[in-house]
């Protein structure tokens, strides 16, 4: 597997648990809210009652995290180190440049990701409900239009 597939199968993977998660806090908030109808709670005990039963998953607390193979930054800090290794470039300074120049999506995507963390998840989670065999080839890609689609096209 090259780099490039490497971080998009890691990627497509974190946008795939996040869709999941949503599925889930919808699962969950239709089992709290039966939980407070049927036994005259409050929603919000409710949920602590589901908490408590373990039926709520860790994931749904604390929220899927972005493994480094995924990550934009790290794709690109790598193939910079790479760059400066095998001699391409003689600086971090050229390393950069040449890197956003060869790799124009993924810096996008690490700008969106620093500038908009919350949208860069709301894209991904988009992502991660299509179909895998269609979305992990095309995941950088397919995030990106999802961005600008969730951001009114601008």
């Amino acid at each position: 597997m090259t780099k490039m597939e490497d971080f998009k199968f890691w990627l497509f993977e974190f946008c795939r648990r996040l869709a999941e998660e949503a599925a889930n806090r919808d699962e969950l908030d239709r089992k709290a809210r039966e939980l407070a109808e049927r036994e005259e709670l409050t929603y919000r005990t409710a949920l602590v009652q589901l908490v408590e039963r373990g039926e709520v998953p860790e994931y749904l607390v604390f929220g899927p995290s972005l493994s480094p193979k995924g990550n934009p930054d790290f794709y690109l800090d790598r193939q910079m180190q790479t760059a400066i290794a095998r001699g391409w470039v003689g600086s971090e300074a050229e390393a950069l440049t040449w890197v956003v120049s060869t790799f124009p999506q993924i810096a996008q995507l690490a700008e969106i990701k620093h500038r908009d963390y919350h949208g860069f998840r709301e894209a991904c989670r988009k992502v991660g409900g299509m179909d895998p065999d269609f979305a992990r080839e095309r995941v950088v890609e397919l995030i990106l239009a999802e961005y600008r689609r969730l951001k009114g096209g601008s």
